[in-house]
């Protein structure tokens, strides 16, 4: 008989959703996690099976596990903590809430921003995407060209302001020269204009008239 078998529940479906089969002497249709019994029905003598109901968890604090963060939903057989807005899921624990940018998501390569319900990561020079977690190596390649250039164009512009500089001091000194030796030519001159002066001074003929 059936009462005789040593599992009942594998004999046949007897129990279904939200019951689960349970076995002993009788097979008894046992309420799942989440609901409750309101009465136990009887089947003569193989078994029995509750009436089952579902719990709404979100009525009694000590029944769920949400955060004041989270709103609780109450499900068939179960709840949801819902993120309130601007709030997200702590990753592994789908119970508790932080803000977006709570857990810091952009690390120290960028300046978290809260939009609704989502937030964004201004990166900083050189980073880039969501969490600012990719180097921007084209920018990085064009920031060192740049130095390579400006250090070039800045050695060549020493080196002309240099040449500049000795072209001129050697200017300087060439004019210098040349004045030196057109005062030395122009000395006696000067010495012959003087003693022709000195002469016609001393010229009894000279000093009569």
């Amino acid at each position: 008989t059936f009462s005789n078998i040593s599992d009942q529940c594998s004999y046949g479906s007897f129990c279904t959703p939200p019951n689960i089969c349970v076995s002993g002497d009788k097979f008894h249709c046992k309420c799942q996690k989440g609901y409750s019994s309101v009465y136990i029905k009887k089947y003569s003598n193989i078994g029995t099976e509750d009436i089952c109901v579902d719990i709404d968890e979100c009525t009694d604090k000590n029944l769920n596990e949400c955060e004041n963060s989270t709103i609780c939903t109450n499900l068939p057989g179960e709840y949801k903590c819902k993120c309130k807005e601007n709030f997200k899921h702590v990753e592994n624990n789908d119970k508790k809430c932080i803000e977006m940018c709570e857990d810091n998501p952009c690390g120290g390569r960028g300046e978290c921003k809260t939009l609704k319900n989502d937030f964004f990561c201004k990166c900083k020079e050189g980073y880039s995407g969501r969490l600012c977690d990719t180097k921007d190596e084209i920018l990085k390649s064009a920031k060192m060209k740049t130095i390579i250039v400006g250090a070039v164009l800045g050695s060549i512009l020493l080196l002309v302001i240099i040449i500049a500089g000795v072209s001129i001091s050697k200017l300087k000194s060439k004019k210098k020269v040349h004045n030196d030796d057109h005062y030395l030519e122009e000395l006696p001159s000067q010495n012959q204009d003087r003693t022709g002066m000195k002469a016609a001074y001393d010229n009894p003929a000279m000093k009569r008239n």
